[in-house]
Parts: C-alpha cells; sequence; structure tokens
C-alpha cells in the first residue's frame, strides 16, 4: 500500500535535498546559500534563521564616521522643513 499524498510528497522531498545534498559538484554559492537558510528557518524559524545570520553580518565601514560626515550642516529645523516642503 502506497503513502498518503503528503507524506509521500515529503519523502520525494527528503530524497531530493538529500541528492542535493550528496552532491560534490554544480553547487553554486546561491544554492548553498538557499539551502542553509532553509536549513536555519526549518531548525530556528524565521526570527531565530535571521537573528542567526545577524550575528555574522558585521557590515563594512565606520557607520560613526560615515553619519556624522552625511548628517553634517544638518539641523532638525532644517530636516523638518524640508519634510514639509
Amino acid at each position: 500500500m502506497g503513502l498518503p499524498g503528503g507524506e509521500a510528497e515529503a519523502r520525494l522531498r527528503r530524497d531530493e535535498e538529500t541528492a542535493f545534498m550528496k552532491r560534490k559538484t554544480y553547487r553554486t554559492p546561491h544554492e548553498i546559500a538557499v539551502k542553509g537558510f532553509e536549513a536555519l528557518v526549518e531548525k530556528l524559524g524565521p526570527g531565530g534563521a535571521l537573528q542567526f545570520i545577524h550575528q555574522y553580518e558585521t557590515g563594512r565601514g565606520d557607520y560613526t564616521r560615515e553619519r556624522k560626515q552625511i548628517l553634517r550642516g544638518i539641523t532638525l529645523r532644517k530636516l523638518k522643513a524640508a519634510l514639509l516642503k
């Protein structure tokens, strides 16, 4: 007797995932990133996956220095006037 529809589809998906992960060639960085994030979401949930990723995404540059340079000469009064135009 065959598996019910949902179980058969789940097994097929698992088999495809296993085949993908065993494949040694033709894995692009994009494929690995997608599969990795899917694994994180599966185990940690969407919010947990994002928290995990943020631990390793350090960004670039000096935010404080860049912010001061960008906002130099801008006062709250000037910003309010610009927004109200």
